[in-house]
């Protein structure tokens, strides 16, 4: 349910400065905290319905994760922006998303 005039405006000041907070965490290293700042963000464009800037902070957040070498988690991140990003024609996010994705297929290695 949207609001109207400032309480909207509000809303989404918060989660781009959430947005802008986790750039800054990211910038220093500090990936667990613009995970969490990301979530935030993205949290509320998507009630927002701020579809550009809710897939590129799904973005971050995979981005994020493989940073952190956790491919596993990365993958429910890209694999929920891809459609997005596709649909808004953001075309070189897509493309960097799609080769994420395809670096965090992990093939199991069988012992014999």
């Amino acid at each position: 349910m949207q609001m109207g005039g400032a309480a909207t405006r509000q809303l989404l000041d918060k989660a781009y400065f959430l947005d802008l907070l986790g750039d800054s965490h990211s910038g220093l290293g500090r990936h667990d905290a613009a995970i969490t700042a990301y979530r935030q963000a993205a949290e509320g464009f998507r009630e927002q319905e701020a579809q550009c800037s809710y897939a590129l902070c799904l973005f971050k957040i995979a981005d994020s994760y493989l940073l952190l070498r956790q491919p596993h988690n990365a993958v429910r991140y890209l694999e929920q922006c891809l459609p997005l990003l596709h649909d808004l024609g953001l075309t070189r996010h897509e493309a960097l998303a799609r080769k994420h994705l395809a670096s965090c297929q992990i093939v199991p290695v069988q012992s014999h």
